[in-house]
């Protein structure tokens, strides 16, 4: 009988401390009696058996459709079996192993998922294969007060079904409850977080201890939607356990900041260069470009019909169309006490983006 320290680790555990009680056998329509627990109690009655079908159903204590998992005409080939504890609390697994159509072997139909019983009278459902085809069957839990549907998807592939003693009913919540205590907070530039009413609240706290934590801590991992305009924020988790703290996985979108990019230096000081005539630019967006003529001490660029003028922010600039319509008169006022010239160029959004600037000389 093997002892657990979460239920994460449970699950890990697969089933190298189970007892085969189905070796590869087919089992259509019928149905084993699996011997149960007896601090397991189900519509008030002792699950001293529980019962197994071939039909991907599970009846806890009675011979009846309690737990459907999938439940249509299926064949089970394999069941395993474990009893044990898990943080202090006893469990009974049962895995069960086939194909969600009777006649089918194929990979697309294979349906293999365990049922987990809990003394606080919970069941977890932990999904390991999920059919693709004849995925089309009943998910729902039967019990005295009524029946409850559920899903689960290769995405959130756990069902735990809580019990309220004092209703004699269950809840179905996606996800693992486990025994013990986990909280989180968060942290940025050095100020730690805990969400308040829905938002983030900044702790006067410097130092993290497990008393901060059970004092201060959420139960529910922050939402990233309240991570946004923090500076790289970290995500603290603190569990009541010795088990192996679990990843932690975030999918992230972001929308990049502005960017600059200068090219490398032109040099215009060759006296073949009499001028310049225009510039051919290929481009998306609305990117904006300015000109150094001082080796990027300044920037400048064109306003008007006449004007240069010196960018007093990083973000100051001409359009590309404005920069193609400056005419070898407007470029000799510039140019001509210069050695060479940088072009600045200035995404301000997703949308924009240079694929080429060309200045086109004239030459003697």
């Amino acid at each position: 009988m093997a002892d657990y320290e979460s239920i994460a680790s449970l699950l890990e555990a697969d089933i190298n401390n189970m007892d085969v009680i189905r070796d590869n056998n087919a089992n259509d329509d019928g149905t084993d009696s699996i011997a149960g627990v007896d601090w397991f109690k189900y519509n008030n009655k002792v699950a001293s058996t529980v019962y197994v079908s071939g039909n991907t159903w599970f009846g806890f204590g009675e011979n009846s459709e309690h737990l459907k998992v999938d439940r249509r005409d299926a064949k089970v080939y394999s069941i395993w079996h474990e009893e044990g504890e898990v943080h202090g609390h006893k469990f009974l697994k049962i895995r069960w192993r086939g194909y969600s159509y009777y006649s089918s072997v194929s990979s697309d139909c294979l349906l293999e998922y365990d049922v987990i019983m809990f003394d606080d009278m919970s069941i977890l459902l932990h999904m390991i294969s999920i059919p693709t085809s004849y995925n089309n069957g009943t998910y729902s839990l039967t019990n005295s007060t009524g029946t409850i549907a559920y899903t689960v998807t290769v995405e959130s592939p756990n069902v735990t079904f809580v019990y309220n003693s004092s209703t004699n009913s269950y809840t179905a919540v996606n996800g693992i409850q486990e025994f013990y205590d986990v909280k989180y907070l968060i942290e940025a530039a050095g100020v730690y977080y805990n969400i308040v009413d829905g938002a983030l609240n900044a702790l006067s706290i410097s130092d993290l201890s497990a008393s901060i934590f059970e004092q201060y801590g959420v139960d529910e991992i922050p939402s990233v939607d309240l991570l946004v305009g923090l500076n790289s924020p970290s995500i603290l988790y603190w569990q009541d356990s010795s088990d192996n703290i679990p990843s932690l996985v975030a999918n992230v979108t972001a929308t990049p900041v502005s960017q600059i990019i200068i090219s490398e230096e032109i040099f215009i000081i060759n006296p073949s260069i009499k001028g310049i005539s225009g510039a051919v630019c290929e481009y998306e967006g609305n990117p904006l470009v300015a000109i150094s003529f001082d080796s990027k001490l300044s920037w400048k660029y064109f306003v008007g019909d006449t004007d240069w003028v010196t960018a007093t922010a990083d973000f100051e600039g001409m359009t590309i169309n404005k920069l193609a319509a400056i005419t070898t008169e407007q470029w000799a006022s510039q140019i001509e006490q210069a050695n060479s010239l940088f072009i600045k160029v200035m995404l301000m959004s997703l949308e924009d983006s240079v694929t080429k600037i060309v200045i086109q000389f004239i030459n003697s």
